[in-house]
């Protein structure tokens, strides 16, 4: 429907212009450095690595004060992190192990509204990892936000069969030790600037690459 994607476009453009004009880069130095979300190496595809942790999160930000750090990381990555035509997305890695049993549905939606609507088809697969038992249920309300298209890009990854499977995208000293990689755990400062690494090869793309392919057509 060409009216229904001119009137998401617009809707975009007039979102980011709105934000990205207040965005401080000083003002949000306390959420940059709390380790809630953050880039952290790529990818065998040359795709930078978003790493989120709830666990991390700040409870009493405003929806407001989480849109601005979620736009802030996320264009940053766009300006500085992709390559036009080359590399034009990344993949998430969400770790769940601390995260709050409780999160207020206003911080939620506004989380996967951003994610949904300024930047879907960004994040080529999203990896769930150490779930709780409650993440189930979390999940269950995340996903009445979500189109099929983003829900089949998320992958539950418990377990040791989940942190294998981080391995199989991604390079040991690309990833942080507790994600099975070999560099050093991230502490409380440390999370910005985001951390890039030399020896990321390139690879070719997968046989079936349907993601890559939506996006960049």
């Amino acid at each position: 429907d060409p009216g229904k994607a001119f009137m998401a476009i617009t809707q975009r453009y007039n979102f980011l212009r709105s934000v990205t004009s207040a965005l401080c880069e000083q003002k949000l130095q306390a959420n940059l450095a709390s380790g809630f979300m953050y880039f952290h190496g790529r990818d065998k595809l040359q795709r930078p690595v978003l790493v989120v942790r709830p666990g991390k999160l700040d409870l009493t930000l405003t929806a407001d004060s989480l849109v601005d750090h979620i736009v802030f990381t996320l264009q940053w990555a766009i300006e500085y992190a992709l390559v036009p035509g080359r590399v034009e997305n990344w993949i998430t890695l969400i770790d769940l192990e601390g995260a709050p049993s409780m999160v207020s549905m206003d911080l939620l939606k506004e989380l996967v509204n951003t994610l949904q609507n300024v930047y879907r088809y960004r994040s080529a697969i999203t990896l769930i990892l150490h779930p709780p038992w409650i993440a189930s249920v979390v999940w269950k309300s995340v996903q009445t936000f979500l189109p099929e298209d983003s829900k089949a890009r998320v992958v539950w990854a418990a377990g040791k069969q989940g942190l294998q499977k981080v391995m199989e995208l991604i390079q040991p000293h690309q990833l942080e030790q507790s994600f099975g990689g070999t560099a050093p755990n991230l502490k409380q400062g440390e999370f910005y600037p985001f951390k890039f690494f030399p020896d990321a090869p390139a690879q070719p793309p997968p046989a079936e690459p349907v993601l890559d392919r939506i996006f960049n057509s």
